[in-house]
C-alpha cells in the first residue's frame, strides 16, 4: 500500500489543498492520502482556529471521496505536531505500507530546520508541489535526488490570505469548498 500524507494546519482547507493532494494521488500513484491535521505546527503562529474547527472542515472537505481521509493522530497526541513523530506512529500503524509525505516547495525549501531530517527522508518518500516561481535548483542538492516533483496545476491560495479575506468580510467563494464556506460563516471563523 502507497498511503501519502499531507500535513498542515489547514487553517482553512482551501482548494488548493485538495489540488495538491490529488496531483499526488494520481502522479505518484498512492492508494490514499491522509489530510493529517496539526495540534500545533512548530514553525508558525498558533493556528487562528482550533484543531476541532480545523478537522471538521477537513472532514466536511473530503467527504465523498474515499481515497481522501481526515487524521486526527497529532491532534490526539498534543503539543508541536513533528512530521518525524508523525512518521513514525504510521510506520507502528502500517508497517508495511510505503509512506509519501506531501509538502509545498516553500517547505521543502526549509527542510533543514525540521525535527530530524535526515530521519524524515529515511521514513518517508517526499512529494515536493512546487509553487509559482520554485525552482527546483533552490533546494540543497542533498534532497534533491530524493524528492519527487510533482508536474501539474500550481494553485497560489494560501490559508493565511484567505484569513486576511474573511477577517477583511471578503468573499471567499470557490477558494474553499461550499461546505467549508459555510461551516466558516456559520461558526464565525476568523471574523475581526
Amino acid at each position: 500500500m502507497k498511503i501519502g500524507i499531507l500535513g498542515g494546519t489547514f487553517d482553512p482547507i482551501h482548494i488548493g489543498h485538495l489540488v495538491i493532494a490529488q496531483e499526488a494521488l494520481w502522479q505518484c500513484k498512492l492508494d490514499r492520502v491522509l489530510f493529517m491535521v496539526t495540534a500545533q505546527p512548530p514553525h508558525k503562529k498558533a493556528p487562528r482556529a482550533g484543531a476541532e474547527d480545523r478537522f471538521n472542515m477537513v472532514e466536511l472537505a473530503l467527504n465523498g471521496m474515499s481515497e481522501f481521509q481526515p487524521s486526527r493522530l497529532e491532534i490526539e497526541r498534543g503539543g508541536n505536531s513533528y512530521t518525524v513523530q508523525t512518521l513514525r506512529e504510521l510506520h507502528r500503524l502500517y508497517p508495511h505500507a510505503d509512506h509519501f509525505w506531501i509538502v509545498g516547495s516553500d517547505s521543502a525549501l526549509e527542510f533543514r530546520t525540521w525535527e530530524d531530517p535526515e530521519d524524515v527522508i529515511k521514513l518517508a518518500n517526499l512529494i515536493v508541489a512546487p509553487r509559482p516561481g520554485f525552482d527546483v535548483s533552490d533546494v540543497e542538492p542533498a534532497l534533491r535526488d530524493k524528492i519527487i516533483l510533482l508536474n501539474g496545476p500550481q494553485v497560489s491560495i494560501s490559508s493565511t490570505e484567505l484569513r486576511r479575506r474573511l477577517g477583511d468580510g471578503n468573499p471567499v467563494r470557490f477558494l474553499v469548498p461550499k461546505v467549508v464556506e459555510e461551516y466558516i460563516y456559520g461558526h464565525g471563523l476568523y471574523r475581526r
